[in-house]
């Protein structure tokens, strides 16, 4: 106990034996760690932040960082779970520096907390760090886009011959998949679908090798989608577009997709028996397990399968023609990820990790850099259906990065740079040759002016997110009498002093010459 006290007070003196600093070298220990929660379940952007020893850390050390509730992610390897997130890292001497990614869990807006470092030491001291951390919204654009309208998507249990879906829970999660598409997905314009002209397959309850035609009776616009149970010796669920008999199409042209799916929910579980994890998608991300001796999440795999109903799937023309010779060949994906990711015969897409929030995306689930919980939809994964002809809705998760110019004028001394978009919190610098009366804020975009006219001009400065993505604008500086000259200042000053009294002089004897005039307003 005496030992813990004194290493408080040690703290509290010395300075702590090691920083916690942004991709930038920013100290985060009084400023606190900012976090981007997007809006909708999609799997949101990671940070990376850095364990760096100072001079005061004996080193070697043990740092370990836990946050208290279950809405923080650690990079892996760490632990999440009811208790919230815990990650060990170790420093070797007194120049080590640990980096790694954290990141929120969708549905955390406005949240906030602590993350606590504890810092043993190579001399059994322990030392306690608290830095608070709070959940953050992206800035919008100036001028945002018009929404458009959402994808329409049109769900039918009425061909489950399992009883399955007869379970309300059940079908809110079907539900809750959908719109996990939906939200971020808009409708290119589709043409409506005549009642009786499209047909999906339906499978046998007990097996994937038999079923037959159903044709959709209603008129409909969007996608159609029958969604049935099964419990066949495969042990698995299912996701397929149909291909019969035609495609979508816009005034009149066809557009690469089909018009219709099927998607198949094995009853028993997910390659076992042992049923499924029926779970709140906004607040039991924590719980959701998909390991192959658990209870897999239901959401997970619904939403995995509806992905391949919409458009992961050979049957979508589009599909075909961008998924050529193992590689997804898409110009959105290609430009979010540096190159055209991998995709197998299963239109998984293998191997690849989603940029900006280190999740594996569509059929690499497994493969992501953080705790393989609950499969939310990734950045990368919209993107793919946008490829593929999908529109994207006006969601921040799409918002590039931007800034504006500023213009100071004659009188003002500060203005703030506004940034938007990307992923905050942003860094601001100057480009090239600023003058030594002009300086600008890294961490706010504050620009400061002194006022004098050798600052005049026009000058660039960039904002860079936490992804590494820039953005630059201009400041401009009006030509203007120097502050630092206060002479001729002060001399029209006494100018335009001697001229007022002059006229209130002159006003108070005008006044007397008419003192016998009713005043107006009485005594």
């Amino acid at each position: 106990m005496v030992a813990a006290a004194a290493c408080l007070g040690l703290l509290a003196v010395a300075g702590p034996p090691i920083d916690l600093q942004d991709r930038w070298g920013r100290s985060l220990l009084d400023r606190g760690v900012e976090l981007v929660d997007w809006d909708g379940p999609i799997a949101n952007p990671a940070m990376t932040v850095t364990v760096r020893a100072t001079e005061r850390l004996q080193a070697p050390a043990r740092v370990t960082i836990r946050c208290e509730k279950p809405l923080v992610e650690f990079e892996l390897y760490s632990t999440f779970g009811p208790e919230g997130s815990e990650k060990v890292v170790f420093l070797q001497d007194g120049r080590s520096a640990v980096s790694f990614r954290l990141r929120l869990v969708p549905y955390a807006s406005q949240a906030s907390g602590p993350l606590e470092l504890t810092v043993d030491d190579a001399n059994e001291h322990r030392y306690t760090v608290k830095v608070p951390w709070r959940s953050v919204a992206v800035p919008p654009p100036p001028d945002p886009m018009p929404a458009p309208p959402a994808l329409n998507v049109v769900a039918s249990f009425d061909q489950d011959a399992t009883g399955f879906l007869a379970d309300p829970r059940v079908r809110d999660v079907v539900r809750q998949a959908l719109w996990s598409w939906t939200h971020y997905l808009a409708d290119p314009g589709f043409d409506e679908v005549p009642a009786g002209s499209q047909s999906s397959w339906v499978f046998e309850p007990d097996s994937f090798d038999r079923g037959w035609w159903q044709p959709i009776a209603e008129a409909y616009r969007g996608f159609h989608l029958f969604v049935q149970g099964i419990h066949s010796p495969l042990r698995r669920s299912g996701g397929a577009a149909s291909s019969h008999p035609s495609e979508q199409t816009i005034r009149g042209r066809p557009v690469g997709f089909r018009r219709s799916g099927t998607v198949i929910l094995e009853t028993g579980g997910n390659y076992n028996e042992l049923g499924w994890q029926v779970l709140d998608w906004d607040v039991d991300a924590w719980r959701a397990s998909n390991q192959s001796a658990a209870s897999h999440d239901l959401y997970s795999i619904c939403r995995h399968e509806v992905g391949h109903a919409l458009g992961f799937h050979r049957v979508h023309p589009a599909y075909a023609r961008l998924a050529r010779e193992g590689r997804f060949r898409g110009p959105r994906v290609r430009k979010y990820v540096g190159y055209a990711p991998a995709a197998d015969p299963t239109e998984h897409f293998v191997g690849t990790v989603d940029p900006s929030s280190g999740s594996g995306v569509f059929g690499n689930e497994y493969g992501g850099l953080f705790p393989r919980k609950r499969w939310y939809v990734t950045k990368l994964d919209l993107l793919a259906m946008a490829d593929l002809g999908y529109g994207l809705q006006n969601r921040d998760a799409f918002w590039s990065l931007g800034c504006g110019d500023v213009r100071f004028r004659p009188a003002e001394r500060v203005q703030t740079a506004r940034a938007w978009g990307g992923v905050p919190p942003y860094r601001f610098r100057s480009e090239g040759a600023w003058p030594s009366g002009l300086s600008i804020d890294d961490q706010t975009g504050a620009i400061r002016w002194d006022g004098s006219a050798s600052s005049s001009g026009s000058f660039a400065y960039s904002v860079e997110d936490q992804l590494g993505a820039k953005a630059r604008g201009r400041v401009t500086v009006p030509k203007g009498v120097s502050a630092l000259s206060p002479r001729p200042l002060r001399a029209q000053s006494r100018t335009r002093i001697r001229r007022s009294s002059a006229w209130e002089r002159s006003r108070d004897q005008r006044a007397s010459r008419v003192s016998g005039r009713v005043r107006p307003g009485g005594a």
